[in-house]
């Protein structure tokens, strides 16, 4: 009979080849010495969760402008979400939340050139982003 560490090692190697569309977390073995396998419940909060109805699947993109001082940065956000267009003071940069994905963000200073800003967010992380520019 396999021992009950054995069985859970087995458990994870199989989460780990396992289809991505079914989560499994092993737990400990049940009295018969079988290492029970299922879904990995859902944590209320957890904004993270897909299953999670109240999950907002956010991370949030710092933007800091370097290059300029002064003036006003429009940004327009094309992205798995609907266009959006946004205007930040460049001296103070902005914190942008965005539903997980990839995004291309055009980002336009009166006097600078355009810069077209690459970005996937992911769900829980922040990243830094400098967005450098030069006069025209």
């Amino acid at each position: 009979m396999p021992s009950a560490r054995r069985l859970l090692v087995a458990a994870i190697a199989f989460t780990a080849v396992g289809t991505t569309a079914c989560h499994r977390v092993a737990s400990r073995p049940p009295a018969g010495g079988e290492a029970a396998v299922g879904p990995r419940p859902v944590v209320p909060g957890d904004k993270c969760d897909p299953r999670n109805p109240s999950a907002s699947l956010t991370g949030r993109v710092m933007l800091t402008f370097t290059g300029a001082s002064s003036g006003e940065a429009v940004i327009r956000i094309e992205g798995p979400e609907p266009r959006a267009t946004v205007r930040v003071p460049v001296a103070e940069g902005t914190l942008m939340e965005l539903r997980e994905g990839r995004y291309i963000l055009h980002i336009a200073v009166n006097g600078y050139r355009s810069v077209d800003q690459p970005v996937a967010v992911v769900c829980g992380k922040d990243i830094n982003l400098p967005v450098p520019l030069s006069r025209r």
